[in-house]
């Protein structure tokens, strides 16, 4: 048996058996969702909950053994193999720990936070939250080619409604120089509270993430 992979992804495009060949079709997520054969007939089909569990299913559930992208089902465990540790789809965490420790985060074991309501459809990654005042970011083109962000680097601020954005490296345009921490031109003044929040961080440090985010998609 052979498996064929979207190039440098961990996406199914294929599943070779003999001289069998079936087609796997994915979501936007890298995720398998239905699988058919050489005459064009759907022999597998699944759908996971938002934590990974298969909540319905057409065919041999080991058939297609990849949930959500990197992750390969132990049937006889029901845990999923992410490569470096295990995610155990019933209780929506890790089973083990995270290998890069605390650059992590302080939360080891977790997959993600609350799904239910702490959705992202643009693709940002907060890399501050304090005091009410949310500092996030934006993957280049170099991490995502889904609605890449564009320079000079610079990260969003959101508080109570309020937003805008403001500069993590130095930036001239129309003759005027503009410094880090700067609201990004012609954007909406920082509230007092925007003003207070920034001045407790480290820019130096946010403007390292900030880079991060921008070109690999992570803090």
């Amino acid at each position: 048996m052979t498996w064929v992979y979207e190039s440098g992804r961990f996406v199914p495009s294929a599943k070779l058996v003999g001289t069998e060949r079936y087609s796997i079709l994915s979501d936007y997520l890298g995720t398998p969702i239905q699988a058919y054969d050489a005459r064009g007939n759907i022999v597998w089909e699944c759908e996971l909950d938002i934590y990974g569990k298969v909540r319905n299913l057409h065919g041999e559930k080991t058939f297609i053994p990849f949930r959500y992208q990197g992750q390969y089902e132990d049937v006889e465990t029901g845990l999923y193999y992410n490569r470096f540790r295990y995610y155990s789809p019933d209780t929506g965490i890790y089973i083990s720990q995270d290998p890069i420790g605390l650059h992590g985060g302080f939360k080891p074991y977790e997959y993600s936070e609350d799904t239910n309501i702490l959705i992202d459809p643009f693709g940002l990654i907060t890399i501050a939250n304090l005091d009410g005042v949310k500092i996030i970011a934006y993957p280049g083109p170099e991490a995502t080619d889904l609605r890449p962000e564009h320079k000079p680097y610079h990260v969003h601020v959101e508080e109570a409604g309020n937003k805008t954005r403001v500069l993590m490296e130095d930036y001239e345009t129309g003759g005027k120089k503009h410094k880090v921490g700067d609201v990004f031109p012609d954007d909406p003044s920082m509230t007092k509270k925007m003003k207070k929040v920034l001045k407790k961080l480290n820019l130096s440090d946010l403007a390292e993430k900030a880079k991060n985010v921008f070109h690999k998609g992570c803090a």
